[in-house]
């Protein structure tokens, strides 16, 4: 097992094939796979608290309490901007670079404020926030049809075999030569085996895939969340 371990440093002089299978071995896989579920949920609330956000921000603008308003939803994006940070750093190992605290102890109410208003993480962290929303379509849809074909074929031809009945279904307007083979290829045992072999080997792909995704998400984390 050993071989098997992410800290092993002849990693990448392995076969292809090992490092295609070790990835299963990754919990940083698992980690991705798990945020691209979690994406859309997490876009939503983001979306929404930004938008509302702003929008009540210009609206209050007219009225004395519009300043304080705005300054205490900054603040709140800048909460949100860690609490992202760390979950992109804990499911995806992120190596988000730990920050310096700023020491406000001596520093007066205004420096705060112009602190707030020039770091210009308080505004890559908005627009983080906002396009969290189209990413966490993208995301969740990826990884619910990569799941259900994974579930369908690998696990499909086991339950077709011991109860009888298909739990494949597809819609046959759209997929029509898709659904065609995979009918004729599980009306034979050598068929539900074969689709069972590409369901195995379609998880190992989509933990690669997931990976890579999640390793592209973290970087550009790095560069617009506020640092931990």
């Amino acid at each position: 097992m050993a071989l098997l371990t992410n800290d092993d440093p002849d990693q990448h002089t392995r076969s292809p094939i090992l490092r295609f299978f070790a990835v299963a071995l990754d919990p940083h896989a698992y980690g991705a796979l798990l945020y691209m579920v979690l994406a859309l949920a997490l876009g939503i609330g983001y979306f929404v608290w930004v938008t509302v956000g702003i929008s009540l921000s210009i609206g209050f603008m007219i009225l004395i309490i519009g300043i304080p308003f705005a300054l205490l939803f900054l603040m709140s994006v800048r909460a949100l901007s860690f609490l992202e940070a760390h979950i992109v750093r804990f499911l995806l190992g992120a190596d988000i670079p730990q920050s310096e605290p700023m020491s406000f102890e001596d520093s007066p109410i205004w420096g705060r404020i112009k602190y707030l208003l020039t770091d210009y993480h308080t505004w890559t962290s908005v627009l983080y926030l906002a396009f969290m929303l189209a990413l966490g379509v993208i995301y969740f849809s990826t990884a619910v049809v990569a799941l259900s074909l994974i579930a369908g074929l690998a696990v499909g031809p086991t339950l077709q075999a011991f109860f009888g009945e298909s739990y494949i279904h597809i819609d046959t307007d759209s997929h029509e030569m898709i659904a065609t083979w995979i009918e004729s290829t599980s009306a034979s045992p050598v068929g539900m085996v074969l689709m069972t072999v590409v369901g195995i080997l379609l998880f190992f792909v989509t933990l690669h895939a997931a990976k890579g995704i999640g390793w592209l998400h973290s970087r550009m984390a790095e560069k617009l969340l506020v640092r931990i």
